[in-house]
């Protein structure tokens, strides 16, 4: 949702809100890449267990306003925010075992 947050918020000419600094981390993922691996999961995964379909790249939010900007040819401002309530701290995954 960040993606779609800040891109309609770049095409309004609206400041991008950088939450927590723009630590939060986002993975990129393809959505041939989503189907397969929903469809591995049904297929091979085990009963009940959950799975976190991710693209293998990190992207932190303080990095999207010059990509935007990249994107649309344009400058593209941002600020730094307040944290949301009930935002949760920064957690990157710690194995990719079952990727």
């Amino acid at each position: 949702m960040a993606y779609a947050t800040f891109l309609r918020a770049a095409l309004a000419g609206d400041r991008l809100a950088l939450r927590d600094g723009g630590r939060q981390l986002r993975t990129p993922t393809f959505i041939d890449d989503c189907v397969e691996g929903v469809i591995g999961a049904a297929r091979r995964g085990a009963d009940g267990a959950v799975y976190n379909i991710a693209g293998p790249d990190h992207v932190r939010l303080l990095e999207l306003p010059t990509l935007i900007a990249e994107l649309l040819g344009r400058e593209v401002s941002s600020a730094v925010v307040a944290v949301a309530p009930g935002d949760l701290a920064p957690r990157p995954c710690r194995t990719a075992r079952r990727a």
